[in-house]
């Protein structure tokens, strides 16, 4: 149960992290 919960958090951030990169890199573009 740890286990599953931790991977399930694991990918939510990993999820929240990759959206504010991507987020981050469509502004960069922009920005040029």
């Amino acid at each position: 149960m740890e286990v599953k919960i931790n991977k399930e958090i694991r990918d939510f951030t990993e999820s929240i992290f990759f959206g504010l990169s991507m987020r981050q890199f469509f502004f960069s573009v922009l920005a040029v």
